[in-house]
């Protein structure tokens, strides 16, 4: 499991995101599910955390901290604006 939330130091989330972006897309990982905690969608990082992960295939988006169904619905609503058909097939969440 990759984790951009807190194991990551403030000043480091950019370039983990990154680095997970492209960790994603190596062959190393393409025959193994891949999950990724990302920030809280509300924070500075969350939407381009989600976005990255998405494009870079991951398998699983892990939420960080959830309290609310509506945590859910609204990563869940992110998620499908994202979904092109380059990733349609990787994706969890049905839109």
């Amino acid at each position: 499991m990759f984790d951009l939330e807190d194991s990551v130091a403030l000043r480091e989330k950019d370039a983990a995101r990154r680095l997970v972006y492209h960790a994603l897309q190596h062959p190393l990982y393409r025959d193994v599910e891949t999950i990724v905690r990302v920030n809280a969608l509300d924070s500075e990082w969350g939407v381009n955390d989600l976005e990255a992960v998405v494009r870079g295939g991951a398998d699983v988006v892990r939420l960080p901290k959830t309290d609310t169904a509506q945590d859910v619905i609204d990563i869940e609503t992110k998620f499908c604006a994202l979904k092109t058909p380059a990733v349609a097939n990787r994706a969890v969440p049905a839109c």
